[in-house]
């Protein structure tokens, strides 16, 4: 089975740990000028690959928590990272596709039923209240079957990636998890030509 969702974990860049830090690509490069006798560059004198590095994030999240909840998904592939045009109220997110076996889904449900209690409480965010109208049902009834969870929660496009999330919860997988774990870095494109590595910028 194959569901459109959103990565868990995942809390987006803005104000997070994900947030490109430049400031090691800066020092770089200002210290490869500096061997050169050049002056210092700053922050408005690089071209950054914000793009290639939200990308990168983004495909390496996905690979992250697919080998951390390796007993609940079968595969995660990268759908598209959405960006609000203002974080007022949302951050990133990664919309993923999760494959889910036959062997995951019971895994899913010992886990869930295992816990019972947390997810009941877990659920309490869908609770609406004063500024803020839930979607989703803040009732474990609306989401399980006695000893299943209801097979149109795990097709649904938000559940499933509910229900992974509170796992993740559980196996204490969190954001320094995937941060401890990237190997990603912010780039200037202008690189060489910054660090002075062209002849003709180096006066010859």
């Amino acid at each position: 089975m194959k569901v459109k969702t959103y990565l868990p974990v995942f809390s987006g860049f803005y104000n997070t740990i994900f947030e490109p830090c430049e400031n090691a690509e800066i020092d770089d490069i200002n210290n490869n000028r500096t061997s050169k006798e050049l002056g210092p560059i700053t922050y408005d004198d690089c071209k950054f690959d914000y793009d290639g590095y939200f990308k990168e994030v983004a495909e390496q999240c996905c690979d992250i928590i697919e080998y951390e909840l390796g007993k609940y998904v079968s595969k995660i592939t990268l759908e598209e990272l959405i960006s609000p045009k203002e974080y007022n109220f949302h951050n990133d997110s990664i919309n993923c596709e999760i494959e889910l076996t036959e062997k995951n889904i019971k895994a899913i449900n010992k886990t869930i039923f295992d816990n019972l209690d947390l997810f009941e409480d877990y659920l309490q965010r869908y609770k609406s209240c004063d500024g803020f109208i839930s979607f989703y049902s803040e009732y474990a009834s609306d989401w399980l079957n006695d000893k299943t969870i209801k097979a149109e929660v795990l097709k649904h496009e938000h559940k499933l990636g509910s229900i992974l999330e509170f796992i993740c919860q559980i196996l204490e997988i969190d954001d320094m998890t995937l941060y401890e774990n990237l190997e990603v870095y912010i780039y200037a494109t202008n690189y060489d030509e910054l660090c002075g590595n062209y002849d003709e910028l180096c006066g010859s």
